[in-house]
């Protein structure tokens, strides 16, 4: 299919350099997405402040809200430090989803 008239509906701003900047996406099937962002720490630091913090969206996991009358997001995971290949499984009728989290 053509992307046509795309809206932007989320941005984050990371650090690039070495460090745990995984991510990860995944959608829902309402039509939800779920984002991941590592904890944009360098090598050898423990990782616990930015990903304990709810105003910054390292080391999280994030559901977007994608409609035509909303778009927010919400954090349903924090902590996580460099999450990567994010897929929802279902089993026995209910959803999960897997990630790894290397690092």
């Amino acid at each position: 299919g053509n992307l046509n008239n795309p809206r932007p509906f989320f941005v984050a701003e990371n650090y690039v350099g070495p460090g745990h900047l995984g991510g990860g996406i995944a959608t829902l099937g309402n039509g939800d997405i779920l984002y991941s962002v590592g904890d944009c720490s360098h090598f050898g630091i423990d990782g616990t402040y930015p990903p304990q913090i709810n105003s910054e969206h390292c080391g999280k996991i994030m559901r977007i809200k994608n409609s035509e009358t909303e778009r927010k997001y919400k954090i349903v995971a924090k902590g996580v430090r460099n999450p990567q290949q994010m897929r929802i499984f279902r089993r026995r009728g209910q959803s999960l989803l897997g990630f790894m989290d290397i690092g």
